[in-house]
């Protein structure tokens, strides 16, 4: 309470102290309600960066295969040897030195019967007379419908096309 002494307001502390036990039932919904607002925003904004991170790891492990089967062609190469195709990297040979490369993740094989991969003869093509054959090598420029098992235990299938790598499926 306010009272008056000597020509001034004095405050009474210790009956506003009484008088106030704790929040109104209306001030603690508005602050639920702004926090269930803040989460509503949060939420699917911090479930959005875990999905791109996956995605992200995803393409990075396709990359090493990817990466791996160009290391086995470009020693097959240099061997003398014809570049592998697709469903020859399921003999056990080249699973066997596919997963030395890649491990943890794992090249399951192809998915689709008709899986191809694309090649290129690399080296300077402007002038094919000049360029001998120590001088060109293979490039995988396509993988078709991949199929590996991801670090996380996830199976995904992938294409590489055109110098990009797209998700198809994640199981």
């Amino acid at each position: 309470m306010i009272k008056k002494m000597w020509g001034k307001y004095k405050i009474n502390r210790t009956e506003d102290i009484q008088d106030n036990k704790g929040f109104t039932l209306v001030e603690l919904i508005v602050v639920l309600v702004i926090l269930a607002i803040l989460a509503a925003i949060l939420v699917p904004a911090l479930l959005g960066y875990i999905d791109r991170a996956k995605q992200s790891k995803y393409l990075v492990e396709a990359s090493n295969i990817y990466k791996a089967m160009q290391a086995i062609n470009s020693e097959l190469y240099s061997q003398g040897k014809e570049h592998v195709s697709a469903p020859t990297f399921n003999y056990p040979e080249y699973k066997k030195k596919m997963y030395e490369l890649t491990t943890p993740t794992e090249l399951i094989g192809f998915t689709d019967p008709n899986a191809a991969i694309g090649y290129r003869k690399g080296g300077d093509l402007s002038d094919q007379k000049t360029v001998d054959d120590k001088h060109k090598y293979y490039e995988i420029i396509r993988l078709y419908k991949m199929k590996f098992r991801s670090q996380d235990g996830n199976e995904v299938i992938m294409t590489f096309e055109d110098g990009e790598w797209k998700v198809d499926e994640i199981l």
